[in-house]
């Protein structure tokens, strides 16, 4: 007499038994026209960053992810030992590599970039006559925002414009997605008097790399949290304070939202 094996859970019954549920938003009744289109949009609560249902949201979706990895106790302690190794020890990397990874001499000097070790470390950028890293004159460091500010700044580009006349960089601070751009005068190595803030979506030089495009926002109430209010796409002569930029386009009727203009 034969006997019945039992059945083996196929791969999509073995991942149903695996499924996270995760946490529900309350969705909102919310269409927008656009361009004749009706376009839903149910979760645009969630843009109301500070309201009780986004909190309660974000709160369930922090209480499941900590459940989720710490389920996982050896791959996370795996995960967290192999960055560690990563930033065990200091980091340098030329800043402006050619093709072949060889550093680009802008002038008199090449540009490369020092981390110190550590999970939240210091970080500097250095010129140097030599084609070697270890040496030279810093020209920035995380040290312009003091403590405990320094450690919550990311540098996110860097730019030698002119012919190495001007040194432009991006940071960005707290996590956030604003950005603020500052110019060094590579004559004299100070800071020239640009200060762009409350920028996203980067900057585009001009062809003669004389000034940039740039997508401005009001100053949000909360730092870095609330925005996208009163898009402004503005011109920017370097070497000039911003508030000689000029205003490039402003429409009031679509002033609270983020085109995402591409240069």
């Amino acid at each position: 007499m034969l006997k019945t094996l039992p059945r083996r859970a196929t791969r999509n019954e073995k991942c149903a038994s695996n499924l996270i549920e995760y946490p529900k938003y309350p969705k909102v009744s919310q269409t927008d026209n656009i361009q004749g289109t009706p376009v839903s949009d149910p979760y645009r609560g969630l843009e109301n960053t500070t309201s009780e249902e986004t909190q309660n949201w974000v709160n369930a979706q922090n209480r499941l992810t900590s459940n989720v990895l710490s389920s996982t106790i050896k791959t996370q302690k795996k995960i967290i030992e192999h960055f560690k190794s990563m930033y065990s020890k200091p980091q340098t990397t030329w800043l402006f590599p050619d093709e072949k990874g060889e550093p680009v001499k802008f002038g008199k000097y090449y540009y490369y970039k020092i981390v110190e070790a550590g999970l939240t470390p210091n970080w500097a950028i250095v010129r140097s006559t030599k084609k070697e890293i270890g040496a030279g004159e810093i020209l920035l460091s995380t040290e312009k925002w003091g403590a405990p500010m320094r450690h919550l700044v990311t540098l996110r580009d860097v730019e030698i414009i002119q012919e190495g006349k001007y040194l432009v960089y991006e940071v960005n601070k707290f996590g956030s997605d604003w950005s603020e751009f500052f110019v060094i005068d590579l004559a004299t190595g100070k800071h020239a008097p640009d200060d762009v803030k409350w920028v996203k979506g980067g900057i585009s030089y001009s062809p003669d790399e004389k000034g940039c495009l740039y997508t401005q926002y009001e100053k949000p109430d909360q730092k870095y949290v609330d925005g996208n209010r009163r898009e402004q796409v503005k011109y920017h002569v370097f070497g000039t304070p911003t508030s000689q930029d000029k205003l490039i386009y402003f429409d009031p009727k679509t002033q609270n939202r983020r085109s995402g203009w591409i240069f």
